[in-house]
């Protein structure tokens, strides 16, 4: 009876999990109203610390996302179709991964998620909304790479497995570096990632003229906001275009 139920709970967890996979680009939106609230305390460390810490606080903010997206890039440029993607309907892999970027962490595209996350939430200034922000990405992935891992399992055996028994889930373990067995590929990169890129720079550049809007009282929009939103709009509709006209393969 015992062993009934417990299989019950796992099959109803998995199938949460498989649920979290479907809708995982959109949870970030959860956060969001909880986000514009914390904003409206405008820029905390700056009234605190002074403007120097303020510009040096960005600029570290802006290095961890730009690792979080060197790290999606990195994955995606090494990893063939069929695998590691947007599929969001369900869970498919041709191939197991475990060469280059999957040797040191099973789940690269999720860390380079966290740290893009993990960027924008010290980004506001808020001390609170980074403990709810991870505390929430935690929750959130923990399932979802538990439904994934089961669907792995099923679909690889012992060779997924073994891999799992060495690889690190999240935090990488440089030692076991082995060598990408593929060529990268700069076209699937930003075939597949420019909205990712697109989506980090608005994001940042919204947080900052929330900040100063309440900051001032008034709408109040930098230029150095307008140059990086502007450089990323160019760069997304360029991008989405050599796409529609099939010149990223």
């Amino acid at each position: 009876m015992e062993s009934i139920e417990a299989s019950g709970v796992q099959e109803k967890a998995l199938r949460r999990g498989q649920w979290l996979f479907r809708w995982r680009s959109i949870f970030p939106l959860v956060l969001v109203p909880f986000l514009i609230y914390a904003l409206t305390f405008g820029e905390i460390m700056e009234s605190e610390y002074g403007e120097r810490f303020e510009e040096n606080l960005h600029i570290i903010c802006a290095l961890i996302a730009l690792a979080g997206l060197f790290v999606r890039g990195f994955t995606i440029g090494y990893t063939p179709s069929g695998t590691s993607g947007r599929n969001v309907r369900k869970q498919q892999a041709s191939v197991l991964n475990t060469t280059g970027i999957y040797s040191i962490t099973r789940n690269p595209l999720y860390l380079g998620n966290f740290l893009i996350w993990l960027g924008i939430l010290i980004f506001t200034q808020n001390l609170i909304v980074v403990a709810v922000g991870c505390l929430f990405f935690f929750l959130v992935y923990r399932k979802i790479i538990k439904a994934e891992e089961s669907f792995l399992e099923s679909t690889f055996g012992e060779e997924y497995t073994l891999w799992r028994e060495k690889t690190p889930c999240i935090i990488p373990g440089f030692g076991l570096w082995r060598a990408p067995d593929r060529k990268f590929s700069w076209q699937r990169l930003l075939r597949r990632e420019y909205a990712s890129i697109f989506a980090t720079i608005f994001t940042f550049c919204i947080i900052e003229i929330f900040q100063e809007s309440f900051e001032h009282g008034e709408l109040s929009v930098s230029t150095e906001s307008i140059c990086w939103f502007a450089i990323g709009g160019v760069f997304y509709l360029a991008v989405r275009q050599a796409k529609k006209m099939k010149l990223l393969r």
